[in-house]
This record gives structure tokens, sequence and C-alpha cells, in this order.
């Protein structure tokens, strides 16, 4: 994870480092280092894991569950990991205008792949389509629709597909199988 505050942490070494050249072999000095640096290790630690625990992407149950409370989000019976790609989610619906890059980010956290794809719709309506290993809970799958829908413009339609691997398709798309081999993919949303 990316966090916002770099952590240090050897701090003595740091003091040692930054001592003027004059003043490195000086016993003295380095006993005042020495007396000194664990006092500012510890706050140093504190001050990081304040800060870590607090963001969005390094948050875990309560912290986690506050989050979703000021977004709307329930937790139901998710865990830390996928209730936190949940509400990442539910925060970039909140900003989308309908632009196909979010709809396509939020459809592949969600689901928590890097098969999928969005296309448009012509005239107005948008295809999200997504590859797991196995099919999604009912509930997540409840999510993905309603964030989605969510993050497109009220005059948008939406279609959501889930699909397997092995799933069928056509040429040009080198991950599926055809006639006689592929299995069918799955439309989520209610539309279908």
């Amino acid at each position: 994870m990316t966090h916002l505050v770099d952590h240090n942490e050897d701090l003595r070494q740091q003091m040692v480092d930054r001592l003027l050249s004059q003043f490195e072999t000086l016993e003295n000095w380095l006993k005042f280092v020495d007396w000194l640096a664990p006092s500012f290790q510890e706050a140093e630690n504190v001050a990081y894991d304040l800060s870590a625990d607090r963001l969005l992407d390094t948050a875990e149950g309560e912290v986690l569950d506050q989050y979703g409370a000021l977004l709307d989000e329930p937790r139901d019976d998710l865990d830390d990991d996928t209730y936190s790609r949940v509400l990442n989610s539910r925060i970039l619906s909140n900003r989308s205008s309908g632009v196909l890059e979010f709809l396509l980010e939020i459809t592949a956290r969600l689901a928590n792949t890097e098969l999928a794809r969005v296309i448009e719709l012509f005239p107005a309506g948008v295809s999200t389509e997504y590859v797991v290993p196995s099919s999604l809970t009912a509930g997540m799958r409840a999510r993905i629709v309603k964030l989605l829908d969510r993050a497109t413009s009220a005059a948008i339609g939406i279609k959501v597909v889930e699909a397997v691997p092995g799933y069928f398709g056509f040429e040009g798309d080198p991950e599926a199988l055809g006639f006689g081999e592929g299995v069918f993919a799955t439309r989520i949303d209610d539309n279908g």
C-alpha cells in the first residue's frame, strides 16, 4: 500500500548520518544520539501508525466501518479487503460523471479482476463485462450493478455481464471459446 507519510525505521542512523563530520567521532555526541533517538523513534512509529491506520487503503475493522457509515455503504458479511474495494468503488461512483474509465475501474475493483472491459452502446448505453475465476455472490453482483448505475447518467442504460474462464465468444476475443466449447456468460443487471 502507498502511504502519504514515509516511515523511518532507523532514526538513530539518520541522526548519526546527519552529524557534521567533525562530531561523528566524538563519543559524547554519539551517546547523546543514543539517548535521544529512542524517544524520537517512538514518536515516529506512533505518528506513522496513526496516519496509516486512518487511510482508506490501509484501514481495517472498525475504521473501515466508520468509512462505510460516512459513505452509507453497509459492510454486510464482507472481509476487510473486499469491503475496502467496495468503499473505494463507492467513492469512484460518487465522483463519476459516467466516463468509461471510471466505469471500468469500478467494475475491475468490485469484481477483483484485471479482465474487465466497458463497451459504449449507441445511442445511450454501456456494457460492462468482466471475467472472474468463479461466479460472484448475489450480494456482490447487486453492489456492482448499483454502483455502476449510480456512476452513470440517468439516461444511460447499463448492461453488466459476468463470465467465468472458458466463456463462449467470437473471433477477435483470444480468451473466448467457440461453438460447442464455451460456457455462456451471465447478464447480472435487472434489465436482461
